[in-house]
C-alpha cells in the first residue's frame, strides 16, 4: 500500500497493511537531527529574521526541499503543507535593544526564548496597549506564489502520501504571545453569548476557503485549536457546550458536505471535552440540546475566579 492508501483505509476504519503514520508538525531542531543540515522549515526566530533579511525565496526553498526529504527518510505517510508568504515578502524588522530583548513601532517589546525559540511579546507598549501586529494583512486576493510549497510537494508526493492543509495566511513564526489569554477568558465569562456569536461568524468565514485546497489536489485539511493547559480545559464542559460546539459543528458539516473525514488539533487536556468534540461531528446543530450557561459571575477576582469550576 501507498502512504495515501494507507492513510484512507485507516480513517474509514479499515485494516491496512501496517499502522500509518504522520504527524501534526514537526520543529526545526528534530528535522534538522534527522536531515543533519539547518532548515528553515518550521524555523520559529530563526525564519522570521530570514524574512526580515529579504530572504524570502531561500526560506521556501528551504521548506520545499526538507519538507520532502524529511517525509521519505522517516517513511511516514503523510504529511501537512501551508500557504508561503507571497514573492517580495519582506516585513519590517523590529529594532534590537540588546541580547534577547527587541521593540516594535509601538513600543511593545519582545524577548527571545530559549525554550520555544521563538520572539515573544512579554511587555504591551503604554501609549498604544495592544496585542503585536500581524507580519503581513494579506490582500483578499491570493497570489500565485503563495501556493508554491503546496504545489511542489504535491508535485513530490502527491502520488503516493496524504497530503493535508493547514488553512491560514497567517505565518506561524509571527510573534507569539501568552498576553491574551487572560481577557479573551475573561470576555468568555463576561460576555458568552458574544464570543459564540464571533466563533460562528468565524467558521462560517473559514469553510468557504476549505474548497480551493481541495481543488489545488490536496487530500484533506487539518484544523483545530487550543482549549486547555496540562491540568484540564480552559472552560467548564457546559460553557464549551453552548459557546464552543456550535462553530465546530459548522466546521464538521462543511468537511462531511465534501466528503472528508475530520482531522482535529487541540492541545491540553481536553478528556473531559472529547465527547462532545465527537458528537460535534455527528449529529446537526438544530438537533442538538442546548445546555443551559451558569449564572453571571461577580466581576471581582482573579481570573480563576471567572470560569465555572467543573
Amino acid at each position: 500500500m501507498t502512504g495515501k492508501e494507507r492513510v484512507k483505509a485507516a480513517l474509514a476504519h479499515r485494516e491496512g497493511d501496517r499502522v500509518p503514520t504522520m504527524e501534526f508538525c514537526h520543529d526545526f531542531t528534530v528535522i534538522e537531527d534527522v536531515l543533519g543540515h539547518e532548515t528553515f522549515w518550521r524555523g520559529h526566530f530563526k525564519e522570521l529574521k530570514a524574512y526580515w533579511d529579504g530572504g524570502r525565496d531561500e526560506v521556501v526553498a528551504s521548506q520545499k526541499r526538507d519538507m520532502v526529504q524529511f517525509v521519505r527518510e522517516l517513511g511516514l505517510d503523510g504529511v501537512q503543507v501551508n500557504l508561503v508568504p507571497p514573492k517580495g515578502f519582506r516585513p519590517e524588522a523590529l529594532q534590537q535593544l540588546d541580547d534577547e530583548t527587541w521593540r516594535d513601532w509601538r513600543g511593545n517589546l519582545y524577548r527571545y526564548s530559549a525554550q520555544t525559540y521563538d520572539l515573544m511579546l512579554f511587555r504591551q507598549g503604554a501609549l498604544e496597549p495592544q496585542p503585536a501586529p500581524d507580519l503581513w494583512e494579506p490582500p483578499d486576493e491570493i497570489d500565485e506564489s503563495e501556493w508554491e510549497l503546496i504545489d511542489y510537494v504535491l508535485q513530490e508526493l502527491g502520488d503516493t502520501h496524504y497530503v493535508f492543509a493547514r488553512p491560514g495566511r497567517r505565518l506561524a513564526c509571527g510573534y507569539p504571545s501568552a498576553l491574551g489569554w487572560e481577557p479573551m477568558m475573561v470576555r468568555l465569562a463576561d460576555d458568552p453569548d458574544g464570543v459564540r456569536e464571533d466563533r460562528i461568524a468565524g467558521a462560517q468565514a473559514q469553510v468557504q476557503t476549505f474548497y480551493m485546497y481541495m481543488d489545488r489536489g490536496c487530500d484533506n485539511i487539518a484544523l483545530g485549536e487550543d482549549f486547555g493547559h496540562s491540568q484540564g480545559p480552559f472552560m467548564s464542559p457546559r460553557v464549551f457546550s453552548d459557546v464552543y460546539v456550535p462553530s465546530i459543528e459548522i466546521i464538521c458539516e462543511a468537511l462531511h458536505a465534501i466528503d472528508l473525514e475530520v482531522l482535529w488539533h487541540a492541545c491540553g487536556d481536553n478528556r473531559i471535552l472529547l465527547d462532545q468534540m465527537v458528537a460535534a461531528g455527528r449529529i446537526t446543530p438544530a438537533s442538538r440540546p442546548k445546555m443551559p450557561l451558569p449564572p453571571a459571575l461577580p466581576s471581582e477576582g482573579g481570573v480563576s475566579d471567572l470560569i465555572e469550576e467543573q
